[in-house]
């Protein structure tokens, strides 16, 4: 029974090998030898090695005419490289497809990822923007502030030093005042001391001459 069952692998494998190798000269067998058939019997040979032997028989006479006529031949090898140039060339516009379309693919997967990373950017660039914006207005504002508490300062030093100064100018004024009033007082008192002491002269200067006039005319 395995034996069995081995030969009919064996002929279903040769049958197959037989089948691409018999369609190149398919057209060289009669087409009465081609689709041939037997009625089924429960006795007699196994049906696949009978059809297995029917295809190597078609395939000898296709060799064998196809060698027996040069022209066939060389129209059969010309029929098989077209048949092969029409397979590289389809098989070639296949790869190009292919090729082209990974290209795209990946030109588009390039592209996606440039926007995105353009995108990135754009959103960094307006967000340093943002913060340069922020921290400009907040340097401004922090140099108003420090201008107008200087201009402040600057004032209150102003005024304290202009009332530091008429309380200086008042000072030195009461001051000078004071001095001249004390100056004057002691003027006076020279200039009153030196009149009763020039009245003083004047009456003893008076007396004497009085007694000197006295005594010249006595």
């Amino acid at each position: 029974m395995s034996n069995d069952k081995g030969k009919r692998d064996e002929s279903k494998g040769g049958e197959s090998e037989q089948e691409h190798g018999f369609g190149e000269l398919r057209h060289y067998v009669p087409a009465e030898m081609l689709n041939v058939s037997f009625p089924a019997a429960v006795r007699g040979y196994d049906r696949q090695a009978v059809d297995a032997h029917i295809k190597r028989v078609n395939r000898l006479i296709a060799e064998i005419k196809a060698g027996a006529s040069p022209r066939a031949a060389v129209r059969h090898a010309l029929e098989q490289t077209e048949q092969q140039v029409s397979g590289l060339l389809e098989r070639a516009r296949e790869t190009a497809d292919e090729i082209t379309t990974s290209a795209h693919r990946e030109a588009e997967t390039e592209a996606d990822g440039i926007r995105a990373k353009a995108a990135e950017l754009l959103v960094n660039a307006n967000a340093e923007a943002d913060a340069t914006k922020t921290e400009a207005e907040k340097f401004l504002a922090d140099s108003k502030t420090e201008a107008e508490t200087l201009l402040a300062n600057a004032r209150a030093e102003a005024e304290d030093m202009l009332v530091r100064s008429r309380l200086e100018a008042e000072n030195t004024v009461t001051r000078a005042r004071g001095e001249a009033d004390e100056r004057l007082q002691q003027l006076q008192a020279e200039l009153a001391s030196l009149r009763d002491q020039t009245e003083a002269r004047v009456h003893e200067f008076q007396a004497d001459t009085s007694r000197r006039f006295g005594r010249c005319g006595s």
